[in-house]
């Protein structure tokens, strides 16, 4: 998870938290609280290269979230306008 950007080339810059097998099973888990004022990129790929298949991501708290697919296959950061 990222606060405000995402920089492909420097996937430490703006990191807020990761995680790998967390929940279990090689799924991830993320504990968070987010402030509803700030932009968020949670970034999810797999362990090996060039694997892909359907997924699902479930969101939980007192406020909703909306998800906005992204591509971030490049190196300039990806910035958002969208607020979680």
């Amino acid at each position: 998870m990222y606060n405000d950007s995402f920089v492909p080339p420097d996937p430490s810059q703006n990191l807020l938290a990761s995680n790998n097998d967390g929940a279990g099973n090689q799924q991830f888990r993320l504990y968070l609280w987010l402030d509803t004022a700030s932009t968020y990129f949670l970034v999810v790929t797999t362990f090996n290269r060039n694997v892909t298949g359907p997924f699902s991501i479930n969101v939980t708290g007192l406020a909703s979230a909306t998800f906005s697919p992204m591509n971030a296959s490049g190196e300039n950061p990806i910035h958002s306008r969208t607020r979680l």
